[in-house]
């Protein structure tokens, strides 16, 4: 069981869960900032063309704004597929919790009726059963707690997967 029992703290370290009501978490966060930098980068960018076009700025002064704008562009980009290497990884791992808490509920489930088994036959004492089923009860709380903290990343997660793909293959 070593696996999952520390895994709660390791989920909220890897994900930079904060511990506020709403519970945010980080990757989405900053890919929500980085989607707003971009939008508006791209709106300046457009902005400054059409301004050129129309002949309100000199071809010098438009030639640095738009290598700055680009600049900018290629970091939110870079960026991008930074924290989309993180957002892959977090979503594979937390679909691994996921597949794993089942397989260990269905564990402790299989331990509780040999439990009573073993008592019903006298194998164990009274005492001896109901230490090990709530011990066994207690190890359950603690998957269930870890598979909504699971399904929750994963619903995070998918929020911000569109404007991966959208920042990703950006129109040129």
């Amino acid at each position: 069981m070593g696996f999952l029992d520390n895994i709660g703290k390791e989920l909220d370290k890897a994900l930079g869960q904060t511990n506020t009501s709403n519970g945010n978490i980080s990757l989405v966060n900053k890919t929500l900032k980085i989607q707003k930098e971009f939008d508006e980068t791209e709106h300046y960018l457009n902005q400054l063309n059409a301004r050129y076009t129309d002949g309100e700025i000199e071809q010098e002064t438009y030639e640095s704004l738009k290598d700055d704008y680009e600049k900018k562009r290629l970091y939110l980009l870079d960026q991008v597929r930074k924290y989309k290497e993180e957002f892959e990884k977090l979503h594979f791992e937390s679909e691994s919790i996921v597949k794993r808490v089942g397989f260990e509920k269905s564990e402790i489930s299989r331990n509780i009726v040999k439990l009573s088994d073993d008592f019903a036959k006298s194998i164990i004492s009274e005492k001896e059963f109901k230490n090990s089923k709530q011990e066994l009860e207690n190890k359950s709380k603690k998957l269930d707690q870890n598979l909504l903290k699971s399904k929750k990343t994963l619903t995070e997660l998918e929020k911000v997967k569109p404007i991966f793909n959208a920042l990703s293959n950006p129109e040129e």
